[in-house]
């Protein structure tokens, strides 16, 4: 339990201090004042003592700025301090300027304020916030830019607390905002996947209606190139034929196919219906196969071009 107790007390004094350094900060910042001042103390965490509840003496000390001065006073408390440490609280600020202490001399003058313990009791008990006044401050009235600053236990825990708390508030809205920032993070996250995905389908949909379409035209094509004649183009073909014959020769059948049109028949003179074949279709590729026997002879043709190519 000792061991609990004396690292919440370490752990509120490291929070005292960062809070402190931080004040000096802000001070320096907004004010160009590293050392505490009269306007340092306006809030209302702090009570003003009255001139009969501080005693101020001037007093000389080896040292070179208020944090000195108050811990050569802490160590020899007899010599500076009018009454025991455990009836009264001081404090100590400046150095001040002091024209009548020759320069030589190494001891620099500091204002020493002493308040006794009873006398800051009574005033918190008289204040109508004693429950938030944190330390007591009294301006000097020969050094109004000055604030002597006097605490006790009950201000101390009222300051510790605070800042505690304070700190502890800024840890959870840390935790907080490092928690949002991360499911931000993760919600952002699975929109861009979600985006992605959606992005990949809408491409694959379009390969997709790519691909259909080219092959929609690819088959149309096909369709193109398989078509066979029109009724007018194979008319105008047989009219051709019919012209072009020899009288000996005649048809007994005509098949018209997808790019071609095959005629059978017979004929006394076959070498003449070539002739005449090839001259009526010429540049288009023709077979003619004769048959075997006596005249009138059977033969079979097989004119293999575009129709709509012929003269």
């Amino acid at each position: 339990m000792k061991l609990l107790s004396a690292l919440l007390s370490r752990a509120l004094d490291v929070v005292d201090a960062a809070f402190d350094a931080l004040r000096a900060l802000s001070r320096v910042a907004l004010r160009g004042a590293f050392t505490p001042d009269a306007k340092s103390y306006r809030s209302s965490r702090y009570a003003r003592l009255e001139p009969a509840q501080v005693l101020i003496q001037e007093i000389a000390l080896n040292a070179g700025d208020a944090g000195e001065a108050r811990k050569a006073v802490a160590l020899d408390p007899e010599r500076a301090l009018p009454l025991a440490t455990d009836e009264i609280v001081f404090d100590v600020v400046g150095p001040i300027a002091d024209d009548a202490r020759p320069r030589a001399r190494p001891e620099r003058t500091f204002v020493l304020g002493v308040a006794r313990k009873e006398a800051l009791a009574r005033a918190r008990e008289e204040s109508a916030r004693k429950g938030a006044i944190e330390a007591f401050v009294f301006t000097p009235p020969q050094h109004p830019e000055l604030a002597l600053t006097f605490g006790d236990e009950a201000g101390a825990r009222r300051r510790r607390l605070r800042r505690a708390l304070l700190a502890l508030a800024l840890a959870l809205l840390a935790v907080t905002l490092s928690d949002t920032a991360r499911a931000f993070d993760e919600a952002l996250g699975r929109r861009l996947a979600a985006a992605d995905a959606d992005r990949l389908a809408l491409e694959r949909r379009i390969r997709l209606a790519e691909r259909g379409t080219a092959e929609g035209e690819a088959a149309r094509a096909a369709l193109l190139q398989a078509s066979g004649p029109s009724l007018g183009e194979a008319s105008a073909r047989l009219m051709r034929l019919a012209v072009n014959l020899p009288a000996e020769t005649e048809l007994m059948g005509a098949t018209l196919e997808t790019r071609s049109l095959s005629l059978t028949g017979r004929s006394y003179a076959p070498d003449a219906a070539e002739l005449a074949l090839r001259r009526a279709f010429e540049g288009e590729t023709i077979s003619f196969a004769p048959g075997d026997g006596e005249a009138p002879q059977s033969f079979s043709v097989r004119l293999s071009e575009r129709l709509g190519d012929a003269p």
